[in-house]
């Protein structure tokens, strides 16, 4: 559903070219679903098992290495625009008769996001990697996504930069603004 034939020609077959970003989602989320139900994993065979049980400080260790993991990944989707990169944003701009979402974005920012859709598959691929029991199917699992990510995301320099200073500022203008109404909510 990814492809460009299907973005061109099934898509518009189906009348679905607005929300096929919100379909494509929403068929991924249904098959790994599915995958997560039936995944059968396999503990005999492992490649690394580190006993946490006997070393309190090595399984704090790999808890909070985990918490701060998931914390950032959930932090890393908040400060992307999440209704947009689901599809929600497009299906909403096109009933309210406005233009798309990234049309006003920096063409640097379009860029980036071409180069790298998914926020949290670096901090996901770490985390599969330093776990104290590393079994066959979690070795599966982390090769194939260290190989897409290897694969899919390409950044350079100027996009770290770019990056930087378009969310630094969006983000202090955000603030600034809604200090504003603030302000002006209790001064009434």
């Amino acid at each position: 559903m990814a492809t460009e034939w299907f973005k061109t020609k099934l898509a518009t077959w189906l009348k679905i070219t607005v929300s096929e970003r919100l379909v494509y989602i929403t068929c991924t989320c249904v098959t790994l679903m599915f995958v997560i139900i039936q995944w059968q994993s396999i503990p005999e065979t492992y490649l690394w098992f580190i006993n946490t049980q006997q070393h309190s400080l090595l399984w704090l260790f790999f808890f909070l290495l985990h918490l701060v993991g998931w914390f950032l990944l959930v932090l890393q989707v908040l400060l992307v625009d999440f209704g947009e990169l689901v599809g929600v944003h497009q299906v909403y701009q096109y009933h309210n008769l406005l233009s798309p979402p990234l049309a006003k974005s920096a063409r640097k920012l379009t860029e980036i996001y071409s180069h790298m859709r998914h926020p949290g598959a670096v901090l996901l691929t770490a985390m599969l990697w330093v776990h104290p029991l590393m079994t066959l199917d979690r070795v599966i699992l982390a090769c194939t996504l260290t190989s897409y990510v290897i694969g899919r995301h390409s950044f350079d320099q100027s996009h770290y930069e770019f990056a930087e200073k378009y969310f630094t500022t969006l983000y202090s203008e955000k603030g600034s603004r809604s200090s504003v109404r603030y302000e002006h909510v209790h001064s009434n």
